[in-house]
């Protein structure tokens, strides 16, 4: 098992090449992830360039942002079969 750091620095890049215009619009976002427990995750940073994503922000533009992100991974929660087994065995 690894041991993940608790501070992580990150960068989101993207393009978008237009095949009619020509142009391409990007983006950038650096940020900073927080590991605050062994599933919560706090990020904030600052979103620049000139693509507009209305999936990330509402106005899809220039501007900080901050997340607060939940990890669900193996380690950290038992399947599903274990789940049912202790529920079952528990209520008789």
């Amino acid at each position: 098992m690894t041991r993940d750091g608790v501070v992580r620095l990150r960068v989101d890049g993207r393009m978008l090449l237009e095949q009619a215009s020509g142009a391409a619009p990007w983006s950038v976002a650096p940020s900073l992830a927080l590991r605050v427990g062994p599933r919560l995750e706090l990020e904030g940073g600052y979103r620049m360039g000139a693509l507009r994503d209305r999936d990330f922000a509402a106005n899809g533009g220039s501007g900080a942002f901050a997340t607060i992100g939940v990890r669900f991974t193996e380690s950290l929660i038992t399947g599903p079969a274990s789940f049912w087994r202790d529920r079952i065995a528990g209520g008789r």
